[in-house]
This record gives C-alpha cells, structure tokens and sequence, in this order.
C-alpha cells in the first residue's frame, strides 16, 4: 500500500468517524465465513462506536446467530431463503454437512435467490437516510453483491476470509486448471500459473477441484464468475497482517487495480468472545487443564472436510500408541474417529468432542503443542 493510499485511508476513516452511519454486512452462508464476519463487526463496533452494523443472512441462521455474543451495535436483518424450494436439505442454511456437488449447487442458488431481496433491503436503507447508508463489505464468494451496490451507488468491499498468497493458488487453480495437463501421477509437482515458485502436487487438491476437467465444471465456473465480479469491487480487506504478506497484498493491489487492507487476524483483532457450545466449551477447557504443557495434539479438519473412516481410526490409533493425548474436534458426527477396535467406546488418550469447539481459545491453550 502506497503513502497517498494510507493517506486517503486515514482521511476516509477519520470522515466517518465524523458522522453516525450504517455499515451492511454480508458474509457467504459458511461458518468459516460467517465467523470472520462477525470478527471483523466486533472490530467494527469496538473503534467506531457510533456506527450502526447490519448483518444480513438468512432467516435459517438467526437463532445461530443470537446464541452468539453480539456486539450492541449489530443488527441481524434475514432474507427469505428456503433451501428444500431448490433441491437442498430443508437446514441447509449453510454449507455444513452438505456434501461437495450440494456445496456447488448452494452456491449457484444463492445468487438466484437472495439477489432480488438484498437489492430491496439496500434501496430500503437508502430510502431510510438515517443512518445513512456508507457502504457494503461482503464476502469473496458473494460477488454479485458489487454491481448490485454499483448499481444504487453505495460503496462495496469485498471481505477474503484468507490471506491474498492462499488466495492467488486458489483462484488460479479453479480458473486455469493446471492439474488437467500437469500429469497423472500422485506425487507429479504442478505449477500453478500466475504464482511465481509454486507447485502443488495432484494429492493435495480436494476430490471436487481434481474432478475439474473443464472450465465448464460448475465449481470452476462459480469461482471464475465471482473471481471477476469481485474485481468491479472498489476495495478489498483481508483477513491477514501486513506484516505477514505485503507482497501479495501488492501484488493484488497492482494486478486488479484494487486498495487493499490487511485487517486481520481477525479473530485476534476481535479481542476473546465467548466461542463453541457452551457445555462443551468447559468440557474441553477442563480436560486441558489437566494435561501438561504442550502435551496434546489439537486434531481439527474444519467444517467441511472429512477424512475416510480407515485414515481417521489409524491417526487416532496412532496418536494412543504414541501415548500422546489429543482432543479431536468433529462438528459433524461423521468427522469423529471410530472407537478403538479394542472394544471401548472411547480413546484411551484423547477427548473426541462432538460439537462446535471453543477453537482459538483451545489454540491459545499452554497444553496443546502440536
């Protein structure tokens, strides 16, 4: 970021802090997404007082949201979605649990469904005038939210949940599809165009990214499509320090034409909210608490992913041989370990937690080392 960026940053920052306004937040219906969101509207709420924060989803994720510990300042606003009108399992308000092909096709509903009434909401808010509407920060995978605000001339940003180096190896892999001539074996390195010195290898991509043999592919599609909708936005935040990855940052900057804002780590920035269920929380803070410093392996795949029963059971198998204790954090009942094959119900060494976890502050936690 140049000096006369940072300048007119500041001078943009410090106009707004001037007057009362209205901030739309718009986060794509994942948790890995929403969370983000909500970070950066603690952050939001926390420098600018004054501001008033509109979080817009739909109406499956309000009580989710409200379990939440929200900031004052925020307002939830739902738009009508209703997942089984489109072929989707009637609590698919997000991608959880949703196997890869349904993943793809929320994706493309999405933007069919929700485009009509978040134009409505926008002209409503403008229609308000107080606050006044100052602009829209939504997320990567809701490009079509940019010209929508183009359109009512109000101010969007686009929110990357990841650093602009991840970023870059994913978006050229989904638009140029380098693994479809880069060899068939396993372990064959694959350059990925436009990222200077990198190489993937055909066993890191996911199942859904290596099915991808033509632009054609609907997942290949949707990221080219949102890819270039987002270039229309007028500013892009992300979810990364400066410090971290400025010449990525630059590099966006200079390829898209783009400011760029490096504010994150949001979940740091954010400052310690209460996260997880709540009894399930305690239950894995108190087991920590009674392992030794830097004994325990935190085992985690996200939300999303999920490894073949045979693997799992061997990584737990091979953790209680080892002797070393773990909490393994399974959202979806289907993301747990087998139980052992000696008969017993539960590992020896480890803490399966069923449920959503309390991540950063088990993170943050002097047992886990690894």
């Amino acid at each position: 970021m140049g000096i006369e960026a940072e300048r007119e940053r500041e001078i943009e920052i410090e106009s707004a802090e001037m007057r009362e306004g209205n901030v739309v937040l718009f986060p794509f219906l994942a948790h890995g997404h929403m969370n983000p969101s909500l970070d950066l509207a603690r952050l939001l709420s926390a420098r600018y007082p004054h501001l008033t924060l509109t979080l817009v989803t739909t109406s499956g994720n309000l009580a989710g949201f409200r379990r939440l510990q929200l900031p004052t300042s925020l307002r939830l606003v739902a738009l009508p979605f209703c997942p089984s009108d489109h072929g989707l399992p009637p609590d698919a308000d997000t991608s959880f649990a949703l196997p890869p092909h349904l993943v793809t096709h929320l994706n493309h509903v999405i933007e069919g469904c929700l485009l009509p009434s978040f134009r409505r909401l926008l002209s409503d808010l403008i229609s308000a005038a107080s606050p006044p509407l100052i602009c829209v920060i939504a997320d990567m995978f809701l490009g079509w939210t940019a010209p929508v605000a183009k359109e009512l001339g109000v101010f969007h940003a686009t929110l990357y949940t990841s650093g602009p180096y991840a970023m870059s190896i994913y978006y050229s892999i989904w638009i140029n599809l380098p693994h479809v001539d880069g060899g068939d074996g396993e372990d064959d390195e694959i350059a990925v165009p436009g990222v200077p010195g990198v190489t993937v290898r055909r066993r890191q991509l996911n199942p859904n990214m290596r099915s991808a043999r033509s632009p054609d592919h609907k997942s290949a599609a949707f990221v080219r499509r949102q890819a270039a909708l987002c270039r229309s936005s007028r500013a892009t935040l992300w979810n990364t320090a400066e410090v971290l990855e400025k010449p990525f940052l630059d590099a966006w900057a200079t390829s898209t034409g783009q400011p760029v804002y490096a504010v994150g780590p949001l979940f740091a920035a954010a400052g310690r909210v209460a996260r997880g269920d709540g009894g399930l929380a305690a239950e894995c803070l108190a087991w920590l608490d009674r392992h030794v410093s830097g004994s325990v392996v935190y085992v985690s795949f996200g939300s999303q992913n999920r490894l073949p029963a045979e693997e799992a059971a061997e990584l737990a198998a091979a953790l209680e041989e080892q002797g070393r204790p773990f909490l393994w954090a399974a959202p979806a009942p289907d993301q747990a370990p087998p139980p052992p094959p000696d008969g017993k119900s539960e590992w020896t060494s480890g803490l399966v937690a069923r449920g959503w976890v309390p991540q950063v502050d088990i993170l943050r936690h002097a047992a886990v080392g690894a």
